[in-house]
């Protein structure tokens, strides 16, 4: 999964993200942004609509114990997919070695 976000290829699924503001949702991606001219400083990170417009009050009733398990659960999730593809290719190569080498 770290390097599916390396490369700039991540969503955010609905089904953890629907309580997380568009604003945080934009400050992410640009955190996460993999031109380096492109991301977010960390000061620039703290001038965010997000950062600068958030009301305590409202962060203080949120639960977000939902959308952190979700995204925890999917991130495992990703992981292991990420390692059957590994195991996928790895096969793939290995077969291909063993083909070159026996002709």
């Amino acid at each position: 999964m770290f390097q599916l976000i390396r490369l700039g290829h991540y969503r955010f699924d609905e089904k953890y993200w629907s309580n997380i503001s568009d604003e945080a949702q934009f400050l992410i991606r640009r955190l996460l942004e993999v031109d380096p001219s492109k991301r977010y400083s960390a000061s620039k990170a703290l001038q965010s609509d997000w950062i600068m417009n958030v009301d305590d009050a409202v962060l203080i009733d949120r639960n977000l114990e939902e959308s952190h398990s979700g995204i925890i659960n999917e991130a495992k999730r990703m992981s292991k997919m990420a390692r059957r593809v590994q195991w996928i290719n790895k096969k793939k190569e290995q077969s291909f070695v063993n083909c070159y080498e026996s002709a």
